[in-house]
């Protein structure tokens, strides 16, 4: 289960996370850290809006990477790129009261799953 400890690029702990025209690489990162690694993880009760930026995986050490992670949280994620990434690009756990919007993304190269919900 995800927690504050986890390894990745931008949490979100509390509160609204608005990014455009963003670049996260996750490239070059060690296997051997044997658990999967998402530029953004966003923890329950908060919200994210993503816009026209790009996510890469890992092409070097075949790590399994995600590009974002939202847990029980509102997310909007429209014109982003997802490549490379082998635990998923878009993995969303959420409740009833939850708004998720996933639009115009191009993903490729995904293994687990492109979008899973």
């Amino acid at each position: 289960m995800p927690n504050e400890k986890m390894d990745c690029m931008v949490m979100v702990k509390s509160g609204f996370l608005k990014m455009s025209g963003c670049t996260l690489s996750l490239d070059g990162i060690f296997k051997e850290i044997h658990r999967k690694v998402p530029s953004i993880a966003v923890l329950t009760g908060n919200k994210i809006e993503i816009v026209s930026s790009n996510f890469k995986g890992d092409t070097t050490n075949d790590a399994y990477t995600n590009g974002i992670l939202v847990i029980k949280s509102d997310a909007t994620i429209t014109k982003c790129s997802f490549a490379h990434h082998k635990a998923g690009a878009i993995m969303v756990d959420m409740s009833p009261q939850n708004k998720v919007l996933i639009l115009e993304n191009n993903i490729v190269s995904s293994e687990t799953a492109g979008v899973y919900v």
